[in-house]
């Protein structure tokens, strides 16, 4: 396995760790819960977003479901043998870093 291949897989495997575990808990604790009336207010929730560790939180949370999300469809397109892997990686890669730099933006530039 070549050096860059375990990073991407490295990658991939903690995306999935945090979409699977994290986003499901943080959609029930700022979605679900604050309608039953069972955590704070959706004000007091959206009054968090002012801590720079929140921020980290939410820009790590886009981030890896962006990058896990390409990487699988970069794996699906490749075993339906649709092009070669070179560009196929390239164009993948090149959405992901996109999407990750708007997650950035987003995450720093949320209202407060």
């Amino acid at each position: 396995m070549k050096k860059g291949e375990a990073v991407a897989w490295l990658l991939f495997s903690a995306g999935a760790f945090i979409s699977a575990l994290l986003l499901p808990v943080h959609i029930l604790f700022t979605s679900i819960l604050p309608l039953l009336g069972l955590a704070p207010s959706y004000a007091e929730i959206s009054a968090s977003y002012s801590n720079p560790l929140i921020r980290i939180y939410i820009f790590i949370l886009l981030a890896s479901a962006f990058y896990h999300s390409l990487h699988r469809i970069r794996h699906l397109l490749l075993d339906f043998g649709l092009g070669h892997p070179r560009p196929i990686a390239v164009v993948v890669y090149l959405v992901a870093a996109i999407l990750i730099g708007l997650a950035g933006y987003v995450s720093t530039t949320l209202p407060l």
